[in-house]
C-alpha cells in the first residue's frame, strides 16, 4: 500500500511540473479594446474602429499624451475583421476591458445586429455587461471624438449613459445581456440607447432617447421625452423631473413651469384580454420633492391636493402620449407581450402571430398616486412670493 501511495505522489509531482503558461500571452503581447465602433465598409464589408488602451511609457513630454489609440479594419466577417486589427499594432486584441459597443445607424437599419451579436455572444473574453449604443451617422466618427473629462471615449459614454438613465430617465440602460434577453423574448422588439453629436460650446456626444429594433433591425427612434414615460411603464424609472405648467402664468411668461424631482416610482401592469382585445391597467406610484414653485402654493391640505392632481394629470398624459407613439410604430418595448406569455401562455399562442396588430389597437388605463415628500428648504410657496 505504501508503494502505491509513493507511485501516486510521483505521478502527481510529474503532472504538476509539466504544467506552465507556455500558451499564455503576457501583458506586452495584448492590446486592450476599450470601445468599438461598427459600420458598413466598402462593398458590404464590416468596418471596425477599435479604441485601444495606450500604456504609459513613463516619459512625459510637453502636454499630456492621449490614453488611447484608434485602429480601423475591414473584412467580410466579424472574426476576420478583428484579426485584421493585429496587422496594425502587432498585438492580440483582448476584450475583457471593453465598455461600449457603438453601432452606426445605417448598419443597424440595413443589416441589423444579428451577425455581429453572434460573434460577441460566443466570445469567451468579452463581458456581457458591455453596453451597447446605436449612433446617429457613422460609429467611426465618435471614436475620434475627444472625451471631455474621462481618459477614453468608452469611459465618457459609459458615464453619460449611466447618469442620463439614473438621474433623468432620458435613455435606456442596455448591456449585451439585456439586449440578448430582449431579442430572444416572445416579443423580439428591443430598444438601445441613442447616441448623437452636438456642438454648442464644444463637441459633445449626448446619449438621449432610444433606437427601436424589430427582429434585430432598427426601425425608428424614441425621443428622450417619451423615454421617461416608457421607462415608467417598464418599472425601470429611477429619478427624473416632472414639469408642471402654471395654471395662471404671469403676463409675458406663457410657458412658465414648476418642477417636481422624482425620488422613486413603481409601476404594475395588468393586461385584461377579451376577444383578442387588450386593455392594460397600469398602477403607478410616484414620490417626489418640490424643486421649483413659481405660481402655486401648497401651504394647506387643499392646495397640496390641487397641486398633486396637476402632477398626476401630467404624468398620466405623458404616459398615454408615449404609449400612443409605441402603438403607432407597432413596437412593444414595455414587455406587454412577454407579460401576457408568462401569465397566460396558452392564450398567448393564439395571439403571438398577430401581436403587433393587437398591440396597436390596445388601450391603456392609468391610475396614479403621487406623494410629495418635502418642499425643499423653504415653505410651500414661491420664495419671492409676497402673498401671506
Amino acid at each position: 500500500m505504501g508503494k502505491l501511495y509513493l507511485k501516486l505522489l510521483f505521478v502527481a509531482l510529474v503532472l504538476l511540473s509539466s504544467t506552465g503558461c507556455w500558451n499564455k500571452l503576457e501583458l506586452p503581447e495584448r492590446s486592450f479594446i476599450m470601445s468599438l465602433g461598427i459600420d458598413e465598409g466598402k462593398n458590404g464589408m464590416i468596418q471596425l474602429t477599435a479604441q485601444l488602451y495606450k500604456p504609459a511609457t513613463g516619459l512625459r513630454g510637453k502636454g499630456q499624451e492621449k490614453a488611447f489609440v484608434n485602429i480601423q479594419s475591414e473584412d467580410d466577417s466579424m472574426f476576420e475583421t478583428v484579426r485584421d486589427l493585429t496587422l496594425h499594432m502587432g498585438r492580440k486584441v483582448h476584450w475583457s476591458h471593453m465598455r461600449i459597443i457603438v453601432i452606426g445607424e445605417e448598419f443597424a437599419k440595413k443589416r441589423g445586429l444579428e451577425e455581429i451579436l453572434d460573434f460577441f455572444f460566443r466570445n469567451q473574453e468579452l463581458r456581457l455587461t458591455t453596453y451597447v449604443h446605436i449612433a446617429n451617422g457613422k460609429a467611426s466618427q465618435y471614436m475620434i471624438t475627444k472625451p471631455l473629462i474621462e481618459n477614453t471615449l468608452g469611459q465618457q459614454l459609459l458615464s453619460i449613459q449611466e447618469v442620463a438613465y439614473k438621474y433623468s430617465g432620458k435613455t435606456a440602460n442596455v448591456t449585451l445581456l439585456d439586449l440578448g434577453f430582449q431579442l430572444k423574448g416572445e416579443v423580439n422588439d428591443a430598444m438601445i440607447p441613442y447616441l448623437y453629436r452636438s456642438k454648442k460650446i464644444t463637441y459633445t456626444t449626448p446619449v438621449a432617447g432610444a433606437a427601436l429594433l424589430k427582429e434585430g433591425k432598427m426601425v425608428g427612434k424614441l425621443s428622450s421625452h417619451d423615454m421617461e414615460s416608457v421607462l415608467m411603464l417598464r418599472d425601470e424609472y429611477e429619478r427624473g423631473v416632472i414639469e408642471v405648467p402654471c395654471l395662471n402664468p404671469p403676463k409675458g411668461k406663457p410657458k412658465m413651469k414648476e418642477t417636481v424631482q422624482v425620488i422613486s416610482t413603481s409601476t404594475q401592469l395588468s393586461p385584461v384580454i377579451k376577444n383578442r382585445s387588450v386593455t392594460v391597467k397600469a398602477s403607478v406610484n410616484v414620490e417626489g420633492t418640490v424643486t421649483e414653485l413659481k405660481c402655486s402654493k401648497i401651504t394647506t391640505s387643499e392646495e397640496e391636493s390641487e397641486f398633486l392632481n396637476r402632477v398626476k394629470d401630467i404624468v398620466e398624459l405623458e404616459m398615454l402620449t408615449a404609449y400612443e407613439e409605441l402603438k403607432r410604430k407597432k413596437i412593444d418595448v414595455i414587455n406587454l407581450g412577454n407579460l401576457i406569455y408568462r401569465r397566460h401562455p396558452a392564450l398567448w399562442q393564439s395571439m403571438k402571430e398577430d401581436w403587433h396588430e393587437i398591440f396597436a389597437k390596445s388601450q391603456l388605463e392609468i391610475h396614479t398616486d403621487v406623494k410629495i415628500i418635502n418642499t425643499g428648504t423653504t415653505i410651500g410657496k414661491s420664495v419671492l412670493s409676497k402673498q401671506k
